[in-house]
């Protein structure tokens, strides 16, 4: 669809949606593919092309999965689509929007401790190096790993809980929507980091 970080994945997945000329946010496109249960939707602005019923986008705008939407609108070249295709249409503007979103997430989000992501990454490299050399050991880490975690992930859970931190708190913190958050809250406390 458009545009993801390694770290947040498809809960700040952005792409270029359209602007309308009233300024709202037009509803979904849907595709008719036959006789499929399925239909797939877009709002990317390629969808709002004026013909057979849907609306003309007048510009496009930065969306995010999370659902934060750019203030700021960039003209689309109808014209230059039209000869050079949607894949080649400069898609820049928004990207720039979405990336400064993605820093303001980053801004707000919990700090891991310097000393600790120094920690993070060597152990990162030790374990691609193992998985080259020791693809047997490398997995009998990574499966101890994944059980600490999941017991620290138990603590931390439950002292999160135990804190009465609120949703929103907790989902900026990780920078998460709030839903995703308590899902993984949830997971968590579950003992199924």
């Amino acid at each position: 669809m458009g545009w993801q970080t390694e770290r947040y994945g498809d809960a700040h997945e952005g792409f270029a949606g359209a602007a309308l000329p009233d300024g709202a946010e037009p509803r979904p496109q849907y595709f008719d593919m036959g006789s499929s249960g399925h239909m797939p939707s877009s709002q990317e602005w390629w969808a709002y092309d004026g013909r057979m019923s849907r609306p003309l986008a007048e510009g496009m705008r930065a969306y995010c999965s999370c659902g934060w939407r750019a203030a700021g609108t960039h003209p689309i070249n109808w014209d230059q689509g039209a000869v050079d295709g949607v894949g080649l249409t400069d898609e820049s503007g928004p990207a720039t929007d979405w990336e400064q979103h993605i820093g303001s997430v980053d801004d707000a989000v919990a700090a891991i401790p310097p000393e600790m992501v120094g920690m993070l990454d060597q152990l990162a490299a030790g374990l691609a190096d193992l998985a080259e050399r020791e693809p047997l050991t490398a997995l009998r880490v990574v499966a101890e790993l994944e059980r600490s975690a999941a017991r620290t992930g138990l603590t931390a859970a439950r002292n999160i809980e135990a804190d009465g931190l609120e949703d929103d708190a907790v989902a900026r913190g990780l920078g998460l929507p709030t839903q995703t958050a308590r899902s993984w809250l949830l997971r968590y406390r579950l003992g199924r980091g």
